[in-house]
């Protein structure tokens, strides 16, 4: 089974990119005294209302930023038109 690229997904089902910074856990950790891990990015996106969580290779993170902007147009575009001006 063949695995869909982020950006792929992304088309098909918008969402949004976010990036975060982790705790791992170890008390002898840098990121125990505050300094957490990261930045790591995720592409989260809402299928059939549960929130899916997708972590991204740093050399898919603009593409699919862009991905989820040109998705989010659509969408405008779509709801502009099946709704009459006022």
């Amino acid at each position: 089974m063949k695995t869909k690229s982020a950006a792929e997904y992304t088309k098909l089902s918008g969402g949004s990119v976010q990036r975060q910074f982790k705790k791992c856990g170890n008390p002898n950790c840098k990121c125990a005294r505050g300094e957490l891990h990261g930045p790591y990015y995720y592409h989260f996106v809402r299928v059939g209302g549960k929130l899916i969580r997708r972590y991204l290779k740093a050399s898919e993170v603009e593409q699919t930023r862009q991905a989820c902007r040109l998705r989010r147009s659509e969408q405008k575009e779509q709801c502009s038109c099946n709704h009459p001006i006022k």
